[in-house]
């Protein structure tokens, strides 16, 4: 069967995608998500309680990561920031809009 250009360039993505080893997956997820999660906190905006939410994946993806390495330190620090994490997801409420505060 012939596919269309367009999803055998798809298939052809996803083959790639799937050789890319898991560990550097997590490890770019948590290194992009803890950049945004810090550039919306420092930004002091509308969206500045978001940047808790990409903090909480950060935290996530860096702790599968340290866990996958067997980094036990990384680990711990890792879910003492989910922690700190937690709170500030806590504290903004992302949840809420302007009006419901």
């Amino acid at each position: 069967m012939i596919l269309p250009n367009w999803l055998e360039n798809l298939s052809h993505a996803f083959q790639l995608i799937q050789t890319i080893p898991m560990q550097s997956i997590l490890e770019w997820v948590a290194s992009i998500s803890g950049l945004l999660g810090a550039f919306l906190l420092a930004s002091h905006s509308e969206l500045s309680k978001y940047g808790w939410v990409a903090y909480l994946i950060a935290n996530i993806a860096m702790i599968f990561f340290a866990f996958s390495i067997k980094a036990n330190a990384l680990l711990i620090q890792q879910f003492g920031f989910m922690l700190t994490t937690a709170w500030g997801i806590y504290k903004s409420r992302p949840w809420q809009t302007a009006k419901s505060c």
